[in-house]
């Protein structure tokens, strides 16, 4: 063929190419302090609206403290519920676990084995 081959795909044809964006503005407040126009003036809602109760007219207090008396009865030690429940009695559960003991079938060994009885010396000298 003498003609060039054409390379490109109909997505690339098809693609327009806008340049590169321009970043996004920051819309977050700046951090800087507001400076005041006027001083401060120390009046506010709370200082104007507040009617604070007049207290000339109490002389005693509303509650009356009441003197610590120790109690007169021998402290026993015990809650109404341990007094008044005592459950019933029942000895401890024997014990399921089997005993341990040593597995055997009661035969002696006589320290002979397979491999020993069918073992050959080869004869590498």
């Amino acid at each position: 063929p003498k003609e060039k081959f054409y390379s490109k795909t109909v997505f690339s044809d098809d693609f327009v190419s806008y340049g590169v964006p321009e970043p996004v503005s920051n819309f977050k407040p700046k951090h800087e302090p507001i400076k005041k126009i006027a001083p401060i003036e120390h009046e506010t809602v709370n200082r104007i609206d507040y009617k604070p109760p007049d207290i000339t007219q109490r002389t005693q207090l509303i509650i009356q403290e009441k003197k610590y008396e120790p109690p007169t009865e021998k402290f026993e030690a015990l809650s109404t519920t341990s007094t008044a429940y005592r459950g019933q009695y029942a000895p401890p559960a024997p014990s399921a676990k089997p005993l341990l003991k040593p597995y055997s079938k009661g035969i002696k060994f006589d320290a002979h084995s397979m491999y020993r009885e069918c073992y050959s010396q080869s004869g590498f000298k």
